[in-house]
């Protein structure tokens, strides 16, 4: 169900830069490049370790010291263990290359998938920086600029080594810019140039590789500079908005009925787990900018503002309460601003000592059959806070107060990771605007999936209950199948009622009834699973699986399923019945193997053969009957059994 090639750009731009570093450092380290040039002084990772880490006072050290010293102490052992990594410094780079270069003995060789590594990186840089200045956001002094330029350090090292390259690399390993309709790309006036989805999809890409007997694992300086921090944020958005667009794309299709609730929210929680692990790998460069990761997407929103011909002035506005001009609505939210802000909000209220419950009403009233596209930006952001702040209530109170709730999706994990933190990680701001997305699509028909989901499960425990009760009555027991089954069914059936009558429900009515606050007449149950499709679309998915294996137990012990195929199957050989007499067990055939139902997955065509697996079951008795010298013998007592 997910379309496009969802691999992460930045995690094959890591790759890229560590492995253009690994085999500069290698290489070097193997043609005798002296040490005390490196910029950390030494090969020695232990020592840098060290070095880093040695405390500047002396005595007995305390707090962060100590914990710093405990540090070096595991990095050293992780190195004498062979486990160590040294960080390659941008500014040896050219160094490093000259050094190769000029080794007349034995002359080193530069392998192709080093040339089109290299050229992979630069054309992925390339222009990056000149973008940003010229939309007002790169940097603004000439040694800035040369700091910043990585790309013009990789250019450097090529020109080194280009007497030592082979050949150029063939077209089939260098990098072509994908349009902006391959990609999805929303950002054009910060676009990276990127690989095609047809690179994307190709096999794995060669990339040099380091000797053999050096061990240590090398890799690329990150720097926090701003044309670098943001380069890392505008890949990961391209990703995303890869992957916002196919999220809207499976719910575009369950709005037209293509797509199963279940299935769609199983892809949607997967999607968002992707995006998930795309932000893990670039976020970490985010923490040492200024306001992390908020900061950034701050930076990167305003160079948007400024590609967009806005000037800084009419990004804020002195009429709004919160000085924020509303007609850039819609930019906003393609760079999941307004998502980002309602989550603040809600963080100031996420007290340790208060459950923030939000009653309907508070923030506003929604109203789903309005006509989105006529809405004004301030109308627009008023819809996303009453929706975001009234379902973060919800998830909250399961994150605290329900442990048992049978599903977490993406956008709760988020929540109790914020809960737990006191920060929010960005992986949310996506799983909250995705959700915001879905509203914005389905609208009022956003709550049909709750409804779907309720009546389903009350007509499997339904199913259950019949089950149950016409044993009881007929009094039907079989030895395996001891009365703690039925106890698991019957828990089953009460996970089943627990679930529509909406344990997040049942929690609020406790918690306000023991503090003593009146009930609303407008709250009411199910509001959790009415705002999101997707969290109703995992729990029927549970229970679907849980009735998946109860019918599998119920048939394998009863055999019901498989004894009446094969009286179907004998009275079909006798044309006893007519064609398709029993839709529902052909049926059951058509989705299991044939194996399932008859030995060797054959369905007898003779009276011996219908009858032998009732033989088998007999023991030496059977055997004998079945066998053809006691048909011969006595037919008609082969004919009366």
């Amino acid at each position: 169900m997910l379309p496009l090639p969802l691999k992460s750009e930045y995690l094959e731009y890591k790759k890229d830069t560590d492995a253009v570093a690994a085999w500069l450092a290698s290489t070097a380290k193997k043609c005798g490049f002296p040490a005390n040039q490196l910029k950390s002084g030494s090969w020695d990772t232990s020592d840098t370790a060290s070095l880093s880490t040695k405390s500047t006072s002396s005595g007995r050290k305390k707090g962060k010291a100590r914990k710093a010293a405990s540090a070096a102490v595991q990095a050293t052992k992780k190195a004498i263990q062979g486990v160590s990594k040294y960080m390659v410094a941008i500014s040896d780079y050219p160094k490093l290359a000259k050094h190769i270069a000029d080794t007349p003995d034995p002359t080193i060789a530069v392998p192709d998938s080093f040339a089109a590594t290299i050229n992979r990186v630069i054309s992925s840089r390339s222009g990056f920086g000149e973008r940003l200045a010229e939309h007002g956001a790169g940097p603004d002094t000439e040694d800035d600029l040369k700091h910043r330029h990585f790309d013009e350090v990789l250019k450097k090292v090529r020109e080194a080594l280009l007497p030592r390259m082979s050949s150029k690399p063939s077209s089939s390993t260098e990098v072509k810019a994908a349009t902006s309709d391959e990609i999805s790309n929303r950002f054009a006036g910060l676009v990276v140039e990127e690989p095609s989805q047809a690179f994307l999809a190709a096999p794995d890409v060669e990339r040099p590789t380091q000797p053999t007997e050096d061990k240590t694992i090398y890799e690329a300086e990150t720097l926090a500079e701003l044309e670098d921090v943001l380069f890392t944020y505008t890949i990961m958005m391209n990703g995303l908005a890869r992957i916002r667009a196919t999220i809207r794309w499976i719910w575009e299709n369950y709005q037209k009925g293509l797509f199963d609730i279940a299935a769609a929210a199983v892809a949607t929680d997967t999607a968002l787990a992707l995006a998930r692990g795309i932000i893990d790998e670039a976020e970490p460069n985010f923490k040492k900018f200024e306001e992390a990761t908020w900061g950034v997407q701050h930076k990167f929103f305003l160079a948007c503002c400024l590609r967009k011909g806005y000037d800084i002035d009419s990004v804020f506005s002195d009429d709004a309460s919160d000085n924020f001009n509303y007609n850039m609505y819609d930019l906003a939210d393609e760079c999941f601003i307004n998502a980002h802000r309602c989550l603040l909000s809600f963080l100031a209220i996420l007290l340790p000592d208060h459950l923030p419950i939000i009653r309907e009403g508070v923030m506003g009233h929604y109203d789903p059959t309005k006509n989105r596209d006529d809405l004004p930006g301030h109308a627009k952001f008023k819809e996303d806070q009453i929706l975001l702040m009234e379902f973060l209530s919800e998830l909250t109170v399961v994150t605290r107060m329900i442990p048992s709730y049978p599903v977490e999706d993406e956008f709760m994990r988020g929540v109790r990771e914020m809960d737990k933190t006191g920060k929010i990680p960005f992986s949310l701001v996506f799983a909250a605007q995705t959700f915001l997305d879905i509203h914005h699509l389905l609208r009022a028909d956003v709550s049909r999936g709750s409804k779907f989901m309720q009546n389903e499960i009350k007509h499997l425990s339904q199913t259950l209950k019949d089950h149950l009760d016409y044993h009881k009555k007929s009094k039907l027991r079989i030895k395996t199948w001891p009365e703690r089954m039925d106890d698991m069914l019957r828990l089953v059936i009460k996970q089943g009622q627990e679930i529509v009558a909406d344990p997040v429900y049942q929690c609020k009515v406790s918690y306000y009834r023991r503090n003593k606050i009146p009930i609303a007449s407008s709250m009411r149950p199910n509001r959790i699973l009415d705002y999101s499709p997707v969290l109703a679309g995992l729990n029927l998915l549970s229970y679907r699986g849980d009735m998946y294996s109860i019918g599998f137990d119920v048939a394998n012990t009863w055999g019901s399923i498989q004894y009446s195929t094969h009286l179907y199957s004998a009275l079909q050989n006798e044309k006893l019945v007519d064609l398709h007499f029993w839709p529902d067990l052909e049926m059951a055939q058509a989705l299991l193997p044939e194996s399932s139902f008859f030995p060797g997955g054959i369905a007898p065509k003779t009276h011996r053969n219908t009858l032998r697996p009732s033989y088998s079951r007999w023991g030496p008795l059977g055997s004998r009957v079945a066998s053809r010298k006691a048909y011969q013998s006595h037919p008609s007592s082969w004919r009366s059994i």
